[in-house]
């Protein structure tokens, strides 16, 4: 497909999509019962969550700790505890944090929260699985609810995220959520640096992009 044609619909996609989205607050999905704030990113509706859920429920996590860092809506999180695991989720938005207790509540489902920017109000716990969904559009946030979507200008979240997690890692497993429209040639140079590689595990599609997940591994 080409460049201007998807610009093309991506543009009247977005719109189409935001419209639903604002009359789809409450919604069921994977067997786990939500109601979302206006800000909080929809995991219905973006691949990017979507695949995350698929990685989940294919995988035998009882008992496994697991965050779900930048959890947003804490479907990662809630689908984990559904699962059996010990789940844990985090997010720098307080906006995010209210909306997940109350989901959580909602759905009766054991999930530990801690309102952190990354790991750095995360108490010292082995986790096994880490599953981040991060944003990747190169802009410096300046709402709350932007948190999702922009990494910074010069991706510092990235900048961030690597070292953070290099101090963390011991044994674990860390998948991350990305799209063909972020730069992913900068992302996996960011992830060099700090000692890194991406290996991609799981594609899905969409009519419009693909999105893919991979698994962070030790060079």
């Amino acid at each position: 497909m080409g460049i201007n044609i998807k610009k093309y619909i991506h543009q009247i996609f977005s719109k189409q999509l935001l419209k639903k989205i604002e009359n789809d607050r409450k919604f069921e999905l994977r067997g786990l019962s939500f109601e979302l704030s206006p800000g909080i990113f929809h995991p219905k509706y973006f691949n990017s969550s979507l695949i995350i859920l698929d990685w989940i429920e294919s995988h035998d996590l009882i008992g496994k700790k697991v965050l779900e860092l930048g959890c947003g809506s804490g479907a990662g999180a809630l689908l984990a505890a559904k699962n059996g695991a010990q789940a844990f989720a985090a997010d720098i938005s307080t906006l995010a944090i209210e909306n997940l207790q109350a989901n959580k509540e909602r759905n009766k489902l054991n999930v530990q929260i801690f309102h952190s920017d990354l790991f750095q109000s995360i108490p010292d716990i082995k986790f096994d699985y880490v599953l981040v969904n991060p944003p990747f559009y190169p802009k410096t946030p300046k709402k709350e609810a932007e948190h999702a979507w922009y990494c910074g200008d010069d991706f510092d979240y990235f900048k961030s995220f690597f070292p953070q997690l290099r101090e963390q890692w011991s044994g674990m497993v860390c998948l991350m959520a990305l799209s063909e429209d972020c730069n992913l040639e900068m992302i996996q140079a960011i992830a060099k640096e700090s000692g890194y590689r991406l290996d991609q595990i799981a594609v899905k599609k969409s009519f419009w992009e693909k999105n893919f997940l991979y698994q962070l591994n030790q060079n």
